[in-house]
Order: C-alpha cells, then structure tokens, then sequence
C-alpha cells in the first residue's frame, strides 16, 4: 500500500486480497474481491469460499436465494466472522453475474440511475496523528486531522 490507514483499532500497511470469480453455467463471470485483513485469514477465507462454491455449484444465480440457502447451511456455526465475509463475497460476484447478464449496470438494476458519485478517502486521518499521517486531503489543517 501506497499510505498506511489507521483504523480504531490498528495501521494497516498491507491489503491481503482474494479475488472471487463465480463463473455460470451461461458463461458470465461475476466478479468481487475479499478484504483478509491479515495475510494469515486469507486461507481459511479461500477455504471457506470453496466449501460455498461447492454447496451451490449448478445452482441459479439468485442473489437473495443464495444467501438463504447459505443462512440456513451455517446457522449452526454462525453466519459471522469468515463465514459471513465469505458470503459476502459470493453475493457480490452473484449481483455483478447477474448485471453483467442482464447487460446493464447493477445501480440500473436495482431499481437506481447511473450518475458520478463524489468519493471520501481520508486515508486514516482523524484516526491517526498527523506525524504518522503520510498526507492529508487538499485544504484540511493538521490540527483537522489530530485525534
């Protein structure tokens, strides 16, 4: 990573990252990646991943109905932590499946309209002190970004 960010609860200097490709039957790939947090989640995060790909291979791709079907196959060992992140991830390459399919943009899909989106990237500040801050968004003063 370029920056560190600061978090409550630690700098995180590394994105550990899986990337999630849920290929269809149809041939369209839905796409999404998988924060890890740390490097030492991401194999029991891939593993996770291939035991969902395995109970809902040859399965529509319907978002909602996955994550039922999923619910109910956890809920004994609990949908959270690495379970509910690894469904997070399916849910999300199955929303991206089923755009792709449907050859439009998932906003256009749900109901929404495609439109530029301002975006916030404080790169930790408020949560680090400035010292530690590698930089700080254009106009803001040091003391701004002091915890």
């Amino acid at each position: 990573m370029t920056y560190a960010l600061g978090t409550s609860q630690a700098r995180i200097t590394q994105a550990p990252l899986l990337l999630v490709d849920l290929e269809t039957e149809e041939g369209v790939t839905g796409r999404s990646y998988l924060f890890c947090y740390l490097g030492a989640a991401a194999p029991a995060m891939a593993k996770m991943l291939d035991e969902i790909a395995l109970m809902v291979r040859g399965d529509r791709v319907d978002p909602a109905a996955l994550w039922v079907k999923l619910a109910k196959r956890f809920a004994l060992i609990g949908v959270q932590g690495i379970v509910r992140m690894a469904m997070a991830s399916l849910d999300v390459a199955a929303w991206d499946a089923v755009a792709i399919a449907a050859a439009v943009p998932l906003v256009t899909l749900l109901g929404g309209t495609p439109r530029p989106i301002r975006a916030y990237n404080s790169c930790g500040l408020g949560l680090m002190s400035p010292t530690r801050s590698p930089t700080r968004p254009r106009g803001s003063s040091p003391a701004a970004s002091a915890p």
